[in-house]
């Protein structure tokens, strides 16, 4: 037979642990935060295009000589990609090198050069976004357009690190 005070006991944490549960979730906040006006010491530029990347806001220390640079890595790889098919493997793939950081060799080392389909760059690249370190760009070829990180190393020189294409994945390239 179950004793009072145990049958006290045993309902007594059940009430306790069930007031537990039922806590009410923090409150959502009714008004969206400000958008940060620094990352660390470095300004942000004020950039509603990007307001919900999850890459975070865009730091404001790009220059137009940054800017310059980064197009013209991007544009010296893109400019031996679309060679690829034209090109001997082993020559492609030794002058495509020479514009990629190590990820970027990692990055197009399944790549045959035989079967890019792309042949000639289209038009000027486009900044998508850029700051003193890196940027992407989007660079149009006669076969699909491309999105093209490139990063300036610690000697000043700015390399391609990824290619990705708008093209469908299983698409041949």
């Amino acid at each position: 037979m179950i004793s009072r005070r145990a049958l006290f006991l045993a309902c007594s944490v059940t009430i306790v642990l069930a007031a537990c549960s039922n806590d009410s979730p923090d409150p959502e906040p009714t008004t969206p935060s400000e958008a940060p006006t620094q990352v660390g010491n470095v300004p942000v530029k004020p950039d509603d295009s990007t307001a919900d990347d999850p890459g975070g806001p865009v730091p404001e220390d790009a220059n137009s000589a940054d800017e310059r640079a980064a197009e013209g890595a991007a544009t010296a790889t893109m400019e031996i990609w679309v060679q690829g098919s034209t090109l001997e493997e082993p020559e492609w793939r030794e002058q495509l090198n020479a514009t990629l950081t190590a990820t970027g060799q990692d990055a197009t080392s399944t790549t045959w050069g035989y079967r890019i389909q792309d042949t000639d760059v289209v038009g000027e690249p486009e900044i998508v976004r850029a700051n003193a370190g890196s940027a992407v760009l989007r660079v149009a070829t006669d076969y699909t357009t491309y999105y093209v990180t490139v990063v300036k190393s610690d000697d000043g020189t700015w390399l391609t690190s990824n290619l990705t294409t708008e093209r469908a994945e299983g698409t041949e390239q």
